[in-house]
C-alpha cells in the first residue's frame, strides 16, 4: 500500500495548476473606467490638498502667479504629470468638463473651489459634475460648490 504521493504525480498536480491559472488570468479584463476615475479623483484631493494653507496673494494684496492647488483635468497634462520616481499612468477615459468655465480646478486656502481665477475671486457656487466616458460605459465626478468635496458617482 502506498503512503505518499511520488515526486512526478505532485509535478504532474503542479502543471495542472499553473495551466488553468493562466487560463483564468487572461480572462480577467481591468476596468479602466474605474481605474481612471479612482486616478482622476485622487489628482482632484491632491490638488486641494496642496491649495489649503497656500495664500494666493500677497501682503500688499497683489495676486501670486502661482499654480499651487490647482489640477488641469485634460489627458495631456494628468498623463505627463508624474514625476521622474513616479510611475506614469496613462488615462483611457474621455473627459467631458463642459460644467467648468475652464478646464482647469483651483483649490484656495480653506480649501474650496474655484474656476482657476484666484484674482476675481469666482468661488464656484454650483455643483459640477466631471463626465467620463469609456467605451459604451460612463461615470460622473461631482464636485461640491464651497466645500470642494468631489465623489464618483457611478450610472
Amino acid at each position: 500500500m502506498k503512503k505518499a504521493f511520488s515526486l512526478l504525480e505532485l509535478i504532474f498536480v503542479i502543471v495542472i495548476i499553473g495551466i488553468m491559472a493562466a487560463l483564468g488570468a487572461g480572462s480577467i479584463k481591468t476596468n479602466h473606467l474605474l481605474n481612471d476615475s479612482h486616478y482622476i479623483l485622487g489628482k482632484i484631493r491632491e490638488a486641494q490638498y496642496k491649495g489649503i494653507g497656500f495664500e494666493h496673494r500677497n501682503f500688499d494684496g497683489t495676486f501670486i502667479a502661482n499654480t499651487q492647488g490647482c489640477v488641469t483635468l485634460t489627458p495631456a497634462f494628468l498623463d505627463g504629470n508624474a514625476s521622474k520616481a513616479e510611475a506614469k499612468y496613462s488615462l483611457h477615459v474621455n473627459i467631458d468638463h463642459s460644467s467648468l468655465t475652464t478646464d482647469t480646478l483651483c483649490f484656495d486656502t480653506k480649501g474650496r473651489p474655484h474656476d482657476g481665477n484666484f484674482a476675481q475671486n469666482t468661488l464656484i457656487m454650483e455643483q459640477k459634475v466631471l463626465n467620463l466616458t469609456y467605451n459604451t460605459k460612463s461615470t460622473t465626478i461631482t464636485i461640491e460648490p464651497l466645500s470642494g468635496y468631489a465623489i464618483i458617482k457611478y450610472n
